[in-house]
């Protein structure tokens, strides 16, 4: 019987070296181009590379990738928290529509460019990997 990622819980030892290196790769380039508007882009294509881009069990891969994705998400609430500065954009919302994405992109449910670029004022191209308005 096969446990869908729904049901599955991801345990210690799911863990993907090549899926890890594609979230890193997505975070270094958000962080590199600064583009207003695309960070969902980047948490999207970040999650989806590292399911579909790398080799070995489908688990894995998207375990590695959900546990990266939670962590990020944890550190900035908790250091938001710490600082007192709940007002740094780093909201509860703001958080879900990351996780949103980042589960987009795992489940590769569309394409990461036609819900993040163009439709939220993005102006990042994947083609070119600049942002330009």
């Amino acid at each position: 019987m096969t446990v869908g990622m729904a049901q599955a819980r991801c345990r210690p030892w799911n863990w993907n070296n090549c899926s890890a290196g594609k979230m890193w790769d997505a975070y270094n380039e958000m962080r590199r181009v600064n583009c207003k508007f695309c960070d969902k882009y980047f948490h999207c294509m970040g999650n989806y590379n590292a399911v579909y881009s790398c080799s070995g069990s489908e688990e894995d891969k998207k375990c590695t990738a959900k546990k990266i994705s939670d962590v990020r998400e944890w550190r900035i609430f908790y250091l938001s928290w710490r600082s007192f500065d709940l007002t740094s954009g780093n909201s509860g919302a703001d958080s879900a529509a990351d996780q949103a994405a980042n589960l987009v992109g795992r489940n590769n449910r569309s394409s990461c460019a036609s819900t993040y670029l163009a439709n939220v004022r993005c102006a990042y191209n994947p083609s070119t990997r600049e942002c330009k308005w």
